[in-house]
């Protein structure tokens, strides 16, 4: 499960393992996986090379910005395991023109459009039945839970596809965000890859 399953070569986009999202600081890799609920999250990472694991959830959506910055006290204040910098450089002149649609998971609505500029990101949950849509109402109302707010990206790269190696796997290595291409000849992404989950092209 720790071994590289797929790996984009993106800026900022660690490569994922079998469930696990790899990041990598220096020798150290956490094995990551989070989770979500309505008006909840979780987070699950291992370090193996130090024996320790971290579990926590939160009562709110904005709780992931917390148990990042609790990982990372723990990272470099316990462990003194340095924290590599983002890549924050932004390509110019990327044409973000391929990158705009709705992407469609079970349950989940992106649409991306392009804003003063940037690529920006509108999630919806969309129950798959009539008990989800009740116990996310139910949840809506009991919480004051208000629609997710849109997100904004800047590129670091653009799209740039290969071709796939005789019998290997298909890396790319590059792409604008977080967003896979869709075949080497044409243009626009087939996914949308936001922590370690997927999201189709509709």
């Amino acid at each position: 499960m720790q071994q590289v399953s797929y790996d984009t070569g993106s800026p900022n986009t660690p490569p994922i393992g079998l469930g696990w999202v790899l990041y990598p600081f220096g020798d150290t890799t956490v094995l990551a996986m989070s989770g979500a609920s309505p008006g909840g999250v979780s987070l699950l990472c291992v370090l193996p090379e130090h024996d320790l694991v971290l579990a926590a959830y939160g009562n709110n959506p904005g709780a992931i910005m917390l148990q990042d910055q609790i990982l990372q006290w723990l990272l470099s204040e316990h462990l003194g395991v340095q924290i590599p910098k983002l890549v924050t450089d932004m390509e110019q002149d990327v044409d973000l023109a391929p990158y705009v649609g709705t992407y469609r998971s079970n349950q989940l609505r992106i649409d991306v459009s392009i804003v003063d500029g940037q690529l920006e990101e509108r999630m919806t949950y969309e129950p798959a039945d009539e008990s989800q849509e009740r116990d996310l109402h139910r949840v809506r109302r009991r919480h004051d839970l208000r629609p997710a707010a849109a997100l904004r990206a800047d590129p670091v790269r653009p799209l740039r596809a290969r071709r796939l190696p005789a019998g290997g796997v298909r890396r790319v290595p590059a792409a604008a965000a977080r967003l896979l291409p869709r075949r080497p000849r044409r243009p626009g992404p087939r996914f949308r890859n936001g922590g370690g989950r997927l999201t189709r092209r509709a």
